[in-house]
């Protein structure tokens, strides 16, 4: 499945709070938008992480949350997409098992995919008889 990784430069929060750093967090990758009213992400990803080490199911966090499975779905579903989360079987992880893991991990995705980018770029330009300024 194609990764999709959206990045937003904001402004970091001004106080140390754990719920507007968790809200900035999924702010920066763009992944409390639209149908996000209810700050569901932000509350997914702090229920995950707070419970690591326990059963994260989408049926135990819906329950926790006291929402519809399907309007969790959405939400875990771009989690997973931009690579915070990932699924083994029925279980949610933090990728890395950290939220600074987690980040690292998609930094590598990233250069992947801009490594790969710049490749046919590089071959586009060859083909057309551009030089590269740099």
């Amino acid at each position: 499945m194609p990764q999709q990784i959206f990045l937003r430069k904001i402004n970091k929060p001004v106080q140390n709070h754990l719920e507007e750093d968790i809200e900035w967090f999924c702010d920066s990758f763009c992944l409390r938008t639209g149908r996000d009213t209810g700050r569901i992400t932000t509350l997914l990803v702090t229920e995950i992480l707070t419970h690591q080490n326990e059963l994260s199911t989408t049926e135990l966090l819906a329950q926790e949350l006291d929402m519809k499975i399907g309007r969790i779905n959405h939400h875990l579903r771009n989690l997973v997409d931009a690579g915070i989360l990932y699924r083994d079987k029925r279980m949610l992880f933090i990728r890395g098992g950290s939220m600074k893991a987690s980040v690292q991990e998609i930094r590598k995705d990233t250069e992947r995919i801009l490594d790969e980018i710049e490749i046919i770029a590089e071959e586009i330009d060859r083909r057309i008889g551009l030089k590269n300024r740099g």
